[in-house]
């Protein structure tokens, strides 16, 4: 839940400085990017202590400019934790 947050708080830089969320491909050399040429606002994006095949690491789904969510399995029963966009 923590790196969630920590990805979280990097997306909401985006908007901030961007004025949007980013729509696509945010990892850029294991860090977000607020676009393909907008600045890191994450230089080292936490990386998922035990993905497997059931439970793939973090996913990022954009809706719009102002709404996404991300989300990840919780390892501690497999149960899938999501944040959203205030």
């Amino acid at each position: 839940k923590t790196d969630l947050e920590v990805i979280r708080q990097a997306l909401e830089m985006c908007r901030s400085v961007s004025g949007a969320y980013p729509s696509a491909d945010i990892y850029t050399d294991g860090g977000i990017s607020c676009g393909v040429s907008g600045p890191v606002t994450l230089a080292n994006v936490p990386e998922d202590p035990k993905p497997s095949a059931s439970c793939p690491a973090y996913v990022y789904l954009w809706t719009d400019e102002t709404t996404y969510s991300l989300s990840a399995c919780l390892e501690t029963d497999g149960s899938t934790y999501t944040v959203n966009s205030p």
